[in-house]
């Protein structure tokens, strides 16, 4: 424990005396910089804490009409399976319409 403390200390004075330097790339103090970047990731964290929320939101929004989209998609597919029942007789009317027609066109040349 004796050597954490110290080390501790150590790493904070150090710290501490680089935080008062300045960069010569931006003739800032790296305070300044670490600051900049410690107010980065906190509206990072806080775009990122709004994105998480939205999402539940919408999962929950989708979770709850699934049902009614199931329904939906049953009664569509129920809909095209009569409709393709019901289409079949008119087919075979217009087939046969076709070869009369055909068979009259024929015997006119």
């Amino acid at each position: 424990m004796k050597y954490f403390a110290t080390g501790f200390g150590i790493g904070t004075l150090i710290g501490v005396g680089i935080s008062f330097l300045y960069d010569p790339d931006t003739n800032q103090k790296v305070k300044d910089d670490v600051k900049d970047w410690l107010l980065g990731v906190k509206t990072d964290s806080t775009e990122l804490s709004e994105g998480i929320k939205a999402t539940k939101i919408n999962l929950n929004t989708l979770t709850n009409q699934l049902p009614q989209t199931f329904k939906t998609l049953s009664s569509i597919e129920e809909s095209l399976k009569n409709f393709q029942v019901s289409i079949k007789p008119n087919i075979k009317n217009i087939k046969s319409d076709l070869k009369q027609i055909n068979k009259t066109i024929e015997d006119f040349d």
